[in-house]
């Protein structure tokens, strides 16, 4: 939700490249940035009007990774590129999970190199054909 209070504020732009956004969930074969909003002691480049952490980058093939949800946020993953198992469930490139507002911890294990996108909102979200 927009607040009010910057209804006809100016638009703006924002961009920062892959050395301005801080490095999160670090280990071998994982190379995932925050762009934006608070992670694990963390705070990306980009602000926004609502609370979003985006999270980016590349998982190695073999790799598993354990993301830290919000309860009662929205958390939603967008596989770009490669392929990953979560919940012993394969998701493929180019599909959107949208995962339970009640969970706490997200894992995942990818398949193959799999670019990814985390990003976790405060907000009602409507969608088609998400998976949790």
């Amino acid at each position: 939700m927009y607040p009010k209070t910057h209804k006809w504020d100016e638009p703006f732009y924002q961009s920062a490249v892959r050395e301005q956004q801080p490095r999160v969930l670090e280990q071998e074969g994982v190379d995932l940035r925050l762009a934006s909003g608070a992670y694990e002691g963390v705070t990306g480049p980009l602000k926004s009007f609502t609370p979003v952490i985006s999270i980016t980058g590349i998982i190695r093939q073999g790799k598993r990774v354990q993301f830290t949800a919000t309860p009662g946020y929205w958390t939603l993953l967008y596989i770009a590129g490669g392929k990953v198992c979560i919940n012993q469930e394969t998701i493929d490139e180019h599909h959107l999970v949208v995962f339970e507002k009640a969970g706490d911890e997200i894992i995942l294990t990818a398949e193959e190199d799999t670019t990814a996108a985390v990003p976790v909102r405060r907000t009602h979200l409507r969608t088609r054909g998400g998976q949790g």
